[in-house]
C-alpha cells in the first residue's frame, strides 16, 4: 500500500475553500472571519490569510497529541476558549497569547509573533480567576 505524502503546503491549506490538511491534520474551513480553533481538526475561518494562525493551531494540535483528549479539553481547550471569548470582549486584561497554553501552541507550531507574548502573572491563569473576569 502506497503511504500518502503530507501536505506541508501552508498556502495550499490557506487557499482552500472547504477542506484541506496539514501534516496529515484535517483542516475544515468555516464562515468564522479570521478566527481559527482546534480540537483534533483544525477550523479555521474562511478569511484566515495568517500562515502564523494554522501553525498556531497545529501546535494546539501537538498539544492535544502529547496530553490526551481528555487532559487537552480541560487544560487548555475550555481556558482557551474563555481567555478568547473575554479578549474578543475587551475585558481581558493581559495578552491573548501569552497565556501558558497558548504561547506553547506558539512554541509547538513553530511560530515567531513580531511582538513577544507578554507572559500572564502568576496564578492568573487559574480557570477560577479567568471565570472572575466576566462581571
Amino acid at each position: 500500500m502506497k503511504r500518502k505524502k503530507q501536505n506541508t503546503d501552508i498556502e495550499k491549506v490557506l487557499k482552500a475553500r472547504h477542506f484541506s490538511s496539514y501534516m496529515s491534520v484535517p483542516v475544515i474551513k468555516l464562515p468564522i472571519g479570521d478566527s481559527g480553533m482546534s480540537l483534533g481538526v483544525i477550523f479555521l475561518g474562511k478569511d484566515v490569510d495568517s500562515p502564523q494562525l494554522l501553525l498556531h493551531e497545529y501546535g494546539h494540535r501537538l498539544q492535544l497529541k502529547n496530553m490526551g483528549f481528555f487532559r487537552y479539553f480541560i487544560k487548555i481547550f475550555i481556558p482557551s476558549l474563555t481567555a478568547n471569548i473575554l479578549w474578543r470582549k475587551g475585558k481581558l486584561p493581559y495578552d491573548y497569547y501569552g497565556s501558558p497554553w497558548e504561547s506553547e501552541a506558539d512554541v509547538l507550531g513553530g511560530v515567531v509573533r513580531t511582538k513577544a507574548n507578554r507572559p500572564w502573572p502568576e496564578g492568573a491563569a487559574s480557570y477560577k480567576n479567568l471565570l472572575k473576569l466576566f462581571r
